[in-house]
């Protein structure tokens, strides 16, 4: 009785070929997705980290009874390399600012010491940038906006400017202001505590206008973020950034 032999039988170069054209579609396909999906996680997870560093430099505000403020801050390499306050006018199109840093302004001055003031958290929204120059560079992924309730537009269209910076008072309510005069808030006009809505918006570079987060700080502190539940209840949440 003659056994039959099982033959093992390889892919035809046809259907190797097949094969290799269906995956190479798929995957056509789906990278993009895949893609956005990612740049989706990343951006909500700095614009989480934000919320969470201005949640928080609120309460040190009222736990330690002295201003915190917060500026934009360029992300330090390396452990020797101090954190320093950038301007807010250097905004470059949402790419000049690296981060955010929050401090206790102990000596009342409007300005951060670092010899005096003591950090309370710095967040990196963009980092591993050496210069302005840079920022063409594909590494910038994130562009982040800041502006104003149309009530008090005057505070974003002019007055991050210069040295002013945004700060949360002992009495946990927020503005933008500059300068000495938080010894007496309100009294110069240097600091507009509480007298207007600020809206943070955080942007995929690559897919600006379907991959973004937006979350407000209210006059008085609270944060309030943009969300499929709230987007159409809330009018800051549909508000067109310009």
């Amino acid at each position: 009785m003659t056994k039959s032999k099982c033959v093992n039988k390889g892919f035809t170069l046809v259907e190797l070929l097949v094969v290799i054209a269906i995956t190479s579609i798929l995957l056509a396909i789906a990278y993009p997705a895949m893609n956005r999906t990612f740049a989706s996680q990343k951006l909500h997870n700095r614009s989480q980290q934000l919320q969470a560093l201005l949640q928080f430099a609120r309460s040190e505000a009222v736990r330690t009874n002295k201003p915190v403020l917060i500026c934009p801050t360029k992300i330090r390499k390396e452990v020797a390399t101090s954190n320093t306050c950038l301007k807010f006018s250097d905004y470059n199109d949402g790419l000049g600012w690296q981060g955010f840093m929050a401090f206790t302004d102990d000596n009342l001055d409007g300005s951060y010491k670092s010899d005096i003031d003591k950090i309370v958290r710095v967040v990196a929204i963009n980092q591993n940038i050496d210069s302005q120059n840079d920022i063409s560079k594909a590494s910038i992924k994130i562009k982040t906006a800041i502006s104003c309730s149309e009530r008090n537009k005057k505070f974003c269209n002019s007055d991050l400017n210069g040295q002013k910076l945004l700060g949360f008072m002992p009495d946990g309510r927020f503005g933008i202001g500059y300068g000495s005069s938080l010894k007496t808030v309100g009294r110069d006009g240097s600091w507009d505590i509480a007298q207007s809505h600020f809206i943070f918006e955080l942007m995929d570079r690559k897919y600006e206008e379907t991959v973004k987060s937006r979350f407000i700080i209210t006059p008085g502190g609270s944060v309030i973020e943009c969300n499929v539940q709230n987007i159409d209840k809330v009018d800051l949440c549909k508000l067109e950034l310009k």
